[in-house]
């Protein structure tokens, strides 16, 4: 948690430090850029070697053209396999995310740039017996951070790819540890806005 504070901070000093000072020593927020974007994401990873897929909107403040603050919702469509405790006894995962997102770019109007990744917050995991009857439910913290490469397709519609890691905690079962729920993850974002 004291990582994410300083480097909330840090983002939000070089934010201001860039941005036009009319008087004192502090730019008012008034003469920074603002802009927004609401979008879409799919992300995709593994659980104990089988593919899961999450899929999710997410929305945002755009501060300065550079820094990004907002948050996102994630859920996975298919539910892996995590445990098989007998024969006839097989436990699937089926889990969901969100949280705050903070987000910074590089080189924003350059139209390939890339930027630097966080989310922190918290998701629940559904743990399902065979044929997806519900059979347990357990809540998590996860952190991920992570690298985006973007491209400015036009002033309003821009692509971002990237590679996040999750790291999850407070998981308490036997069927499924916190780094099975974690791990690395890619992912494919569309966002629309005033960029």
């Amino acid at each position: 948690m004291k990582i994410f504070v300083m480097a909330l901070i840090l983002f939000l000093t070089f934010s201001f430090a860039s941005a036009e000072i009319t008087y004192g020593i502090f730019p008012s927020l008034i003469y920074l850029e603002n802009g927004f974007f609401v979008g879409s994401q799919a992300r995709i990873s593994t659980v104990n070697s089988e593919l899961d897929i999450f899929l999710g909107p997410r929305a945002a403040w755009i501060i300065d053209n550079n820094l990004m603050i907002g948050g996102s919702y994630n859920w996975n469509i298919d539910h892996p396999e995590i445990a098989k405790t007998a024969a006839d006894s097989t436990f699937f995962s089926k889990s969901h995310y969100g949280g705050l997102e903070v987000e910074y770019n590089f080189l924003p109007f350059q139209p390939v740039h890339f930027s630097i990744y966080n989310l922190i917050g918290f998701g629940k995991l559904d743990l399902l017996l065979n044929d997806k009857k519900y059979h347990e439910e357990e809540n998590y913290f996860i952190y991920e951070p992570g690298l985006f490469l973007k491209i400015n397709l036009t002033d309003i519609f821009h692509i971002g790819t990237g590679i996040t890691y999750r790291y999850i905690s407070e998981l308490k079962n036997d069927l499924i540890s916190n780094t099975s729920l974690g791990g690395f993850t890619g992912s494919l974002v569309f966002k629309f806005g005033k960029f």
